[in-house]
């Protein structure tokens, strides 16, 4: 029974795969668009609005010393410009980290996928050769070729070294888990 539990496994993660190979293949250049568009328009807003909001300030800080009112604050003014900017600036840093944490959390899954992979793929072959080779050394006849036998036989040793490795990782990752 725990041999057709590994064998769903298998499937639902090979439909798992095919689905975000799928999912990247087709919509990695619209998102990469839609996220070098936004940071675009992003970039041109704050250029179209930074040299208005200095010149704005360059005009009235003189007006205001003009009208004889009290002095400038030049603290009051700092704070001002400081809280702007820290609201201005927040924005996009926030998004840079939630970017990187969302890229070193993707990175750590790829990394995974790709030693789940490389290990399915070194069982297949390795179950393969076996396979094969004893394929060759049993189906070997005095007339005809023996291929037939060895193909079955590098089939079903594929086969096996699939349910192998799928069964490993999984005891492997049933081990690390806390």
């Amino acid at each position: 029974m725990p041999q057709l539990d590994c064998a769903g496994v298998w499937w639902r993660r090979l439909l798992f795969y095919a689905i975000i190979g799928f999912l990247v293949i087709f919509l990695s250049g619209p998102v990469i668009g839609i996220l070098a568009a936004l940071f675009s328009v992003a970039l041109a807003v704050v250029g179209l609005i930074l040299p208005f909001v200095l010149l704005g300030l360059l005009i009235w800080l003189p007006l205001r010393w003009i009208s004889r009112r009290p002095t400038p604050r030049w603290a009051e003014a700092g704070r001002t410009t400081g809280r702007f900017c820290r609201g201005v600036m927040h924005v996009p840093l926030h998004a840079s980290y939630r970017a990187a944490s969302v890229c070193r959390a993707t990175g750590e899954r790829v990394s995974r996928t790709g030693r789940f992979i490389a290990t399915v793929v070194t069982e297949v072959v390795c179950g393969a050769l076996v396979g094969g080779l004893l394929g060759y050394l049993s189906g070997f006849r005095p007339q005809g070729p023996p291929y037939p036998t060895v193909v079955l036989a590098m089939t079903l040793g594929g086969l096996l070294g699939v349910l192998l490795a799928v069964c490993r990782c999984r005891s492997e990752h049933e081990l690390s888990a806390p």
